[in-house]
């Protein structure tokens, strides 16, 4: 009686702890299929996509103690992703170990329902990151109407849902998505928490529309802060922007103070304003 109250009482802490810190990787897998086991028994464990399967325990996971939309994505995502994974393999037939086909088949069921039951738990939903989600993978034609509508809205602070917009309207209303973008930037707090793509987009639509200063500052941020090297030609937006030596070690210094800025989380740019001809 004593052990059964005591392992009862560590898994409600241990719930406890993780919904006030967040910080659900520091569980390990043993410890979540003890606490909630039938997230781990419908996914048999064998050699394929065994990190993704992983991942998905752990989003499921997370979702059961903190079922937020932002939870509700992040396990969608997981989803999806292991199913892509398990996907190219479910046609590989075996004569000797048949069964390992039939775990990839239940495996992938079971993702597939849960992606279903999110997809008719969701439905309606007026957060404009899962909406944006559910319009771009799931044709949901009523969820891009919630993530547009985002746009009308002066409070927006999500840097997430801004740099969306951003690039929804970078081709039809360039000076929009540039005012969406310096604001994603504006109000991100660290830049981590920004999407790891928008110093390239930046640059793109900045090169776009004949910014070159602008351009090359972007171009070095992205430089700086990309893991892998971008795919960037800056001796071409130098001639194009014909920027002079002297031109190139200004903007050097305010690509410098905006990276450090941003890695500050106070940054206080301003979009420049496009140009535009006379009619």
């Amino acid at each position: 009686m004593f052990m059964f109250n005591f392992k009862s009482l560590f898994l409600i802490l241990l719930s406890l702890f993780l919904s006030g810190c967040g910080d659900f990787k520091r569980v390990s897998m043993s410890q979540i299929c003890e606490d909630k086991p039938s997230i781990c028994n419908d996914l048999h464990i064998f050699g394929d996509c065994r990190y993704q399967r992983t991942s998905l325990v752990r989003s499921r996971y997370q979702h059961i103690l903190e079922p937020t939309e932002k939870n509700t994505l992040l396990l969608l995502e997981e989803s999806e992703i292991y199913k892509t994974c398990l996907e190219p393999k479910l046609q590989i037939a075996y004569t000797r170990y048949k069964e390992r086909k039939q775990k990839r088949i239940d495996n992938y069921l079971t993702a597939q329902s849960i992606t279903d039951k999110l997809l008719k738990d969701t439905a309606g939903t007026q957060d404009p990151n899962l909406a944006y989600y559910l319009w771009t993978n799931h044709q949901d034609l009523q969820a891009k109407k919630v993530f547009l509508a985002a746009a009308n809205n002066p409070n927006l602070t999500d840097s997430s849902v801004l740099s969306k917009l951003a690039v929804y309207y970078s081709a039809d209303e360039p000076q929009l998505a540039l005012n969406f973008y310096y604001k994603a930037l504006r109000e991100s707090k660290n830049i981590e928490e920004l999407p790891s793509n928008i110093f390239i987009q930046l640059v793109s639509l900045s090169f776009r529309h004949h910014l070159y200063k602008e351009t090359y500052v972007w171009a070095k941020v992205a430089t700086a802060t990309s893991e892998e090297p971008a795919p960037i030609r800056l001796d071409m937006i130098i001639q194009r922007g014909y920027i002079s030596e002297d031109e190139q070690s200004q903007l050097d210094n305010q690509a410098d103070n905006y990276e450090s800025a941003l890695d500050d989380g106070i940054f206080k740019g301003k979009a420049p304003q496009l140009f535009t001809e006379l009619k």
